[in-house]
């Protein structure tokens, strides 16, 4: 395979992978808000906090990942205080809404300032009975497994990023290349192809700039292309002016 092979196998793939980004669901620019689930057991008047499942922010645009973790006894007292006219006998899913963009309450001091705030900054509320014979050990394990898989997804996220925003630098590396050995070549009728990659790429920068669930870092090359642009420009000039001078010499 040659190397323009190769470039133009690059460039397919980036599109592609742009058309992905596109595809993929995306938040609106007001992301949804952290969940914070917790599971109570009732029995004869008493309740119990078995475990938590929250939301915890994560690198990217309205990302997040799933920790499941122990209630410590403060923060499931100020929690039973705050649902104590809405459980019964059994067993309790009751899930904490969140504002996105606002450090989710972990610690017992947190959610207290976080159930006396304003009605339009207070968390949303959510209970719901869980079906009876419920098993919480097997609900953990799954809550577990959620967790897992919301880290691996958010590695494979940011690894797929790199790898597209790797490829297109790459684009840029080969593409420039073949057009300076063109231009050295006096062959300017053949430099429309490198640069219509890049400009191919630009627009697919622009595009990821628009859309959270794409691949971010893709539009970084809205900040290099047009820097090779300027250079590349430079350097056709200049090769114009030696031409224009060597046919006056002779």
């Amino acid at each position: 395979m040659n190397q323009l092979s190769i470039i133009r196998a690059t460039a397919a793939v980036l599109f592609a992978a742009g058309l992905w980004g596109l595809s993929a669901p995306a938040h609106a620019l007001s992301c949804m808000g952290f969940e914070d689930r917790f599971f109570v057991q009732c029995s004869n008047g008493t309740c119990t906090t078995k475990f938590r499942a929250r939301d915890v922010p994560a690198p990217g645009a309205c990302a997040r990942r799933i920790v499941v973790e122990d209630v410590p006894s403060d923060v499931a007292e100020i929690l039973l205080h705050r649902l104590s006219n809405e459980l019964g006998s059994g067993t309790y899913e009751a899930t904490l809404v969140h504002r996105y963009y606002a450090d989710p309450p972990v610690s017992a001091q947190e959610l207290s300032r976080a159930f006396a705030a304003d009605e339009f900054t207070a968390p949303r509320v959510r209970v719901g009975r869980l079906a009876v014979g419920s098993s919480l050990d097997q609900l953990r394990e799954d809550w577990v497994r959620r967790a897992w898989w919301s880290l691996w997804a958010l590695f494979t996220h940011w690894a797929f990023d790199v790898a597209v925003v790797a490829g297109g630098m790459y684009v840029l590396y080969r593409t420039t290349a073949i057009f300076l050995q063109r231009l050295r070549l006096a062959r300017p009728a053949s430099l429309a192809g490198p640069m219509a990659l890049q400009a191919g790429l630009f627009v697919l920068a622009i595009v990821c700039l628009g859309f959270i669930a794409g691949p971010v870092l893709l539009s970084l090359m809205v900040l290099v292309i047009p820097v090779l642009w300027v250079y590349e420009l430079g350097a056709y000039l200049w090769a114009r002016h030696r031409s224009r001078s060597a046919n006056e010499f002779f």
